[in-house]
């Protein structure tokens, strides 16, 4: 069974990492990235997935995003982009009219599905929110560089963010409390500790009901991509070898060991 799920897994991360190269290529902003891979997540969770080939809901999703987060770009663009991220040096002939009719048809289908509710919750902003209300209240850094620290906790719970876009947790929890296990997540891969205040913790001021079990399942679920990227690499994986880490943010995150990633999942 557990292999079954992570075959699974990298093949969803196949998709999504589709997705964000070919929205990159396009210099599409990564907020597209994340509404694309949110609407896919989305599609592909309902109880309609397995009656669309991926391959063109992927594209379809970046369509429809840019076009919800006030980026439309045009449709032969996206189809040419995506083709030949699919398909390394193969040219794109008569196959062109083809994908561009499906996707266009696609989009209907998905708006259906999803009976017109589009909006597309993105963390981002609760994320910087929360680190300058703490910033205002206790300054970051250990007082010789509190700005340079508050930089290194932004840069790492955005990029922790953008990868998670690549894993459906993005769409189990709200946006404040992916911001709350990003930010946290980032402040114990960097070393650094919150203040707690006094019989508290230092989220509850942003999400009063958040616990720390469920914290604790955020995190781990989120680690969970590197971990799915890790095994695309395994010869019994199965993978193609591409880096949702590397493809989201630039960075190569997924390189890190993930027993140290893992040590991160306990609170205690």
């Amino acid at each position: 069974v557990r292999h079954g799920m992570q075959t699974t897994a990298q093949g969803e991360l196949r998709h999504t990492t589709h997705i964000v190269e070919s929205a990159r290529k396009m210099r599409l902003p990564e907020l597209v990235h994340c509404g694309a891979l949110y609407l896919f997540h989305k599609f592909r969770a309902g109880e309609y997935a397995d009656e669309l080939d991926p391959s063109v809901v992927a594209p379809t999703c970046i369509y429809l995003a840019s076009k919800l987060q006030d980026f439309p770009t045009e449709l032969r663009v996206i189809v040419t982009t995506y083709f030949h991220v699919l398909h390394k040096r193969v040219p794109l002939s008569e196959q062109y009219l083809e994908l561009k009719e499906t996707i266009v048809n696609c989009e209907l289908l998905l708006l259906r599905a999803f009976n017109f509710d589009v909006h597309i919750p993105l963390p981002f902003k609760d994320m910087l929110h929360y680190l300058y209300a703490l910033e205002q209240s206790r300054p970051f850094g250990d007082g010789t560089a509190p700005q340079r620290t508050f930089q290194h906790i932004a840069q790492l719970s955005w990029t922790l963010l953008a990868d998670a876009f690549h894993s459906q947790v993005v769409l189990s929890y709200h946006t404040g409390e992916l911001a709350v296990a990003a930010i946290h997540l980032a402040c114990l891969m960097l070393g650094y500790r919150l203040p707690v205040p006094h019989g508290s913790q230092w989220w509850h001021c942003f999400v009063p009901g958040l616990t720390v079990e469920v914290l604790e399942k955020m995190v781990a679920a989120m680690l969970t991509v590197y971990e799915t990227e890790q095994d695309s690499h395994h010869p019994d994986g199965g993978g193609d070898g591409s880096s949702a880490a590397r493809d989201s943010s630039g960075r190569d995150l997924a390189a890190k060991d993930t027993g140290m990633l893992e040590q991160t999942v306990s609170l205690g």
